[in-house]
């Protein structure tokens, strides 16, 4: 199909996919509230053990395997033209992986050896997830047109982030009036349920046919395919900065799940430990929701560079914040703004959509999914590890420096390219 047609297709099929899209981002969404892994997951392990290494495992897991997938799956994606086809596929062995995670909350929580396979459990759903998620970011980019994907993404994120933000209250009151381990047994049975309902209805996407090149100019067997993911960031300069800067802006992953450690430990006289991780999840779950659509507005009207430097911005004055914080409401109103690192993919995702083109697009996604692999090994391991040695103030006052060397690249090397 010439480039005309398929830009024609694009505009044709955007109102349908608009909400296909967005019924399935908000089933995904509202089973993701009785599950978020620095809120849910790192209560969960708190129960076993206080060492920080351990309780920042379910954010390293998911981040590690998420960024993995599309790199490992990127010379088989260039090779296969209709995307949604494997979606729908990999999606499916997404969902079933999930069942051994609930399986083990529900009959091992009761020794603090569940540990083990509870995490190994954990990697195998999201080692499907990360294969899934290289497809399900190319069958987006062939759903939407450029100019609508970020406030398309951004209208599917806000109104999937109210339907959690309603859901958190059920998780609020599963942790509160059902005993443990049977209150997370329950919250995972339902997240199973709900990404159960959103893989039916992703099926119902309509992707764009592209008749373009199957494979970049470059590419060949596997040996050329990842010499030329090497060399894709040398080619371009403004591609360099843009890695430069999310290596950056990823330096809140040294906190990890330390915003919800941080407030178990200083309020845990105000507010009982379960009680309060409820109340941590409705609140992130509201502020995601308002973020991805206030963000999505001033990205779409102003451009992304705006919505980047709202997220940084935010980054920075959250976690120099989390240092001093003492008061409960202030607390509160920090984790408000830790909504932020929710919805600052959607930016990442979007941009790279936007200046790859269709035949290269798999190779884009694929770098970054390389590039964010350091601030997720290194970062997530480094912060535990510092906020046990050190503090959990140097953690936060570690990340803060971070933001703002993201703050300064996205000033002064990439405003005019975003």
């Amino acid at each position: 199909m010439p480039e005309n047609s398929y830009h024609t297709a694009l505009v044709k099929n955007h109102r349908w996919n608009l909400g296909v899209n967005t019924l399935e981002g908000s089933f995904f969404q509202v089973g993701f509230a009785f599950f978020v892994p620095p809120v849910i997951l790192v209560a969960y392990l708190k129960h076993y053990t206080d060492d920080q290494v351990v309780l920042n495992l379910p954010i390293l897991i998911s981040n590690f395997f998420m960024t993995l997938g599309p790199f490992v799956m990127s010379f088989f994606s260039a090779r296969i033209t209709a995307k949604k086809r494997m979606l729908v596929r990999t999606s499916l062995f997404q969902r079933l992986a999930f069942l051994p995670v609930v399986f083990v909350v529900l009959f091992f929580s009761a020794s603090p050896a569940v540990l083990v396979p509870f995490l190994v459990a954990l990697s195998v759903f999201y080692g499907f997830w990360g294969v899934s998620s290289l497809f399900w970011q190319e069958t987006i980019g062939r759903s939407f047109h450029p100019e609508k994907i970020n406030s398309a993404m951004g209208f599917r994120e806000g109104i999937s982030r109210i339907a959690g933000f309603v859901a958190s209250f059920l998780v609020f009151t599963i942790l509160d009036f059902v005993a443990f381990p049977g209150n997370y047994a329950l919250l995972l049975s339902l997240s199973f349920g709900f990404w159960a309902l959103s893989y039916f209805t992703i099926r119902r996407l309509k992707e764009a046919p592209y008749e373009g090149p199957v494979e970049g100019p470059d590419q060949g067997d596997r040996g050329s395919h990842w010499k030329n993911l090497i060399a894709l960031p040398g080619r371009d300069r403004t591609f360099r900065w843009y890695i430069a800067f999310i290596v950056c802006l990823y330096g809140f992953l040294f906190v990890g799940g330390l915003y919800t450690v941080v407030g178990l430990d200083r309020f845990h006289s105000t507010v009982g430990t379960d009680q309060l991780t409820g109340i941590i999840n409705t609140v992130t779950a509201f502020a995601s929701a308002f973020l991805a659509f206030f963000g999505g507005k001033i990205a779409d009207r102003l451009g992304k560079f705006w919505g980047f430097f709202l997220f940084t911005s935010i980054s920075l004055v959250l976690n120099v914040g989390m240092i001093f914080c003492t008061d409960y409401g202030a607390y509160l109103a920090l984790i408000f703004l830790s909504g932020v690192t929710y919805v600052i993919w959607i930016f990442e995702l979007t941009t790279v959509l936007g200046f790859s083109p269709p035949e290269r697009r798999h190779e884009y996604l694929a770098v970054m999914s390389v590039v964010k692999l350091v601030p997720i090994l290194v970062f997530t391991n480094l912060g535990g590890y510092l906020a046990n040695a050190v503090s959990h103030e140097f953690v936060f006052a570690l990340a803060a420096g971070f933001a703002f060397l993201a703050l300064l690249i996205l000033v002064f090397k990439l405003r005019r390219h975003l």
